[in-house]
């Protein structure tokens, strides 16, 4: 799941970059290609792409711009969710 979510990030939405997780399934996504403050991040995750992450500022201050997605889930559900956030950035892009 890191691995295909690593890659469809990079082909499908290039203003999300995610940190490759070391041993875990959980992976950082660096938004900050998207330009929002971390508020408008979660809102944007939650009301545009309807999906439920993580905000990385409540981990610390280095987290701010990030959110953390939990790939613990059948790969159906992570492609299904990542084709969402996609869909969501491309509506934003031309704002960018």
């Amino acid at each position: 799941n890191a691995e295909f979510t690593i890659s469809f990030l990079k082909s499908n939405v290039p203003e999300i970059i995610a940190v490759k997780p070391e041993a875990t399934y959980l992976i950082w996504l660096d938004c900050r290609g998207l330009r929002m403050g971390d508020k408008e991040l979660h809102r944007f995750f939650i009301d545009k792409a309807g999906v439920g992450l993580s905000e990385g500022a409540i981990f610390g201050p280095g987290g701010n711009g990030f959110m953390r997605m939990n790939l613990g889930a059948p790969l159906t559900i992570v492609r299904k969710a990542l084709e969402q956030i996609a869909e969501a950035a491309g509506k934003i892009k031309n704002t960018l």
